[in-house]
Order: structure tokens, then C-alpha cells, then sequence
């Protein structure tokens, strides 16, 4: 069975994929201060290796998933025929060595978090996923871990870096929580523990907005503490109004699937202008700057 170019990409989960390669070169060219001396050749490559390591733990993700998704997803290229299982093992293994060889080039740390986050997200689609709530907080972990990885590659704990992992953390765990409102017909079925499955959408909605209150609450400490320019400070004041209106929407009513997967949608893009901002608000000479 032949794999188009928009079948593979829907597979590697395109916009996910391309966002953990963004948050690696953002988190060392604000962990590095910007200084292309320090960073070296780890920008070009440590993206590159981010991308075919998200790439790889989606595809694996939906062949794992492939019978859940018959009644969650059943549009995803696998439940819907238009890829064999033979197909995207191959797809996966051809992009899991395209990144090893990607992280060779960075380094051998490079290497050891390539192996570490892949390893990782396999562990939580064969086995965290069914947990629930631990499953989430493992995703929301890989997803956050590029700027632990930028403190370890650049060898300094850089304090706006460590602000942002948190606000990612929390974020994004929100998210995995309420895509399990979307998903919740289906992990019931499948025996899936989601906070959804166990404690009812209700309760997860909740949860879910005390966690977008906790990231949005820390949004702010950046330009408090004088880390960043007026750049960030704008930027975030409209995703911050964004993200408050997802949590009026989940505290003030129980979200149907359909709901729960646009706010997930929504979400993805609020944390790749996020992204957008913490660059943009961390670049030297950038005008409208504090102080």
C-alpha cells in the first residue's frame, strides 16, 4: 500500500512533531542568551532530532491506538485503510533511524535524550496511556523536556527557561486531560483510565481549568521579573485572554467530544504562539524592552 506525502504527515502528527523541533531551537537560543558561539551546531541538529522523535511516538502511538480509534478517530489513516500496520512499522523504524543519525551529529547527550524521549513516549503508548492520569503527566513531561534538554546541552540552568517548562507542563497536561473528554467513549471501552473515564467529563473539565489558571498565573512572572521584553508581554496578554476563555468554557459546562477536540485544536495553536512569544520577547535588541 503506497503512503502519500499528506499520509505520512498526517501519521507523524505534522503540526505536534514540528512544534517539539521548535520548542528544542527556542529553548537553546534562550537558555544559550542567543549567542550563536555558545549554541553551535546544536540548533541545527537538536530540532531536527526533536521532530523524528515526536514523529516516531505518534506513529507509533496510532498503531498502538489503531482499534480504539475505530471509534474515536476512525477518519486516522489507519482505522480508515488508507495505510497497513506493516506500513507504519516500517515508517517508524525508517524515521526512528533518520533521528538517531540526526542526533549523532549534536552529540552524544543529544543522542542519550533522542533515545531517553523516544523511549519514553513508546512506554507511555504500550503502557502509561492506560493509566490515565500518570499517562498524562508523562506526556506533559516529553512534552516540556526540551528545555530541560537545552539546560543540559548548554550546561546552565537558565531561569525564564525553567518559568516556561512549567507553563508548558501545566498546559499541556491540561490539554491530555481534556482530550480525554473527546476520546472517552472509546478509553472506556478499551479500559483506559483517563481522569475523564474515572471521574466523569465534569470533573476533568475542572481540573483541567485550575490547570490553565496555574499556567496562565505564571505567564506573567517573565515580564515581573523584568526577563523579557514589551514583545512577550503583549503576545501573551492575548493568548493569556484566549486560554481564559477555554477556561470559562470548561468550568462553566460539561464539553460534548466534538467540543473537547476543538479546544485541543485551539490549545496547540496558543502554545506555538507561546513559543513565538518567549523568542520574540527573548531576543536581544528587540525594541520596547524593559528597562
Amino acid at each position: 500500500m503506497g503512503l502519500g506525502v499528506s499520509v505520512l504527515l498526517q501519521l507523524a502528527r505534522a503540526p505536534n512533531s514540528l512544534m517539539m523541533g521548535a520548542a528544542v531551537a527556542v529553548a537553546l537560543a534562550v537558555a544559550g542568551r542567543w549567542d550563536s558561539g555558545s549554541i553551535g551546531d546544536l540548533i541545527l541538529w537538536a530540532p531536527l532530532a526533536g521532530v523524528a522523535a515526536s514523529a516516531v511516538v505518534m506513529v507509533v502511538n496510532d498503531i498502538v491506538d489503531v482499534y480504539v480509534d475505530r471509534v474515536n478517530a476512525p477518519w486516522r489513516p489507519l482505522p480508515s485503510g488508507k495505510v497497513s500496520l506493516e506500513a507504519a512499522r516500517t515508517y517508524a523504524l525508517v524515521i526512528g533511524i533518520a533521528g538517531l543519525a540526526l542526533s549523532s551529529m549534536a552529540g552524544p547527550l543529544t543522542v542519550a535524550s533522542f533515545i531517553i524521549v523516544t523511549g519514553l513516549g513508546i512506554a507511555y503508548n504500550l503502557y502509561f496511556k492506560k493509566t490515565g492520569l500518570p499517562g498524562n503527566v508523562v506526556v506533559a513531561g516529553l512534552v516540556a523536556s526540551p528545555f530541560a534538554y537545552a539546560s543540559l546541552a548548554l550546561g546552565r540552568l537558565d531561569t525564564l527557561t525553567l518559568i516556561f517548562a512549567v507553563m508548558v507542563f501545566l498546559s499541556v497536561l491540561a490539554r491530555e486531560i481534556v482530550k480525554g473528554i473527546a476520546d472517552v467513549e472509546g478509553d472506556s471501552r478499551a479500559g483506559i483510565k483517563t481522569l475523564a473515564v474515572v471521574a466523569g467529563p465534569r470533573a476533568a473539565s475542572r481540573v483541567a481549568a485550575a490547570l490553565y489558571l496555574a499556567a496562565v498565573a505564571l505567564s506573567l512572572l517573565p515580564a515581573a521579573m523584568g526577563l523579557v521584553n514589551h514583545v512577550y508581554t503583549i503576545i501573551v496578554a492575548v493568548i493569556d485572554l484566549l486560554v481564559l476563555r477555554e477556561v470559562y468554557m470548561l468550568a462553566s459546562k460539561t464539553l460534548g467530544p466534538r467540543e473537547a477536540l476543538g479546544h485541543k485544536e485551539r490549545v496547540l495553536l496558543y502554545m506555538m504562539a507561546s513559543l513565538l512569544a518567549l523568542a520574540a520577547g527573548s531576543m536581544p535588541g528587540v525594541e520596547l524592552s524593559y528597562g
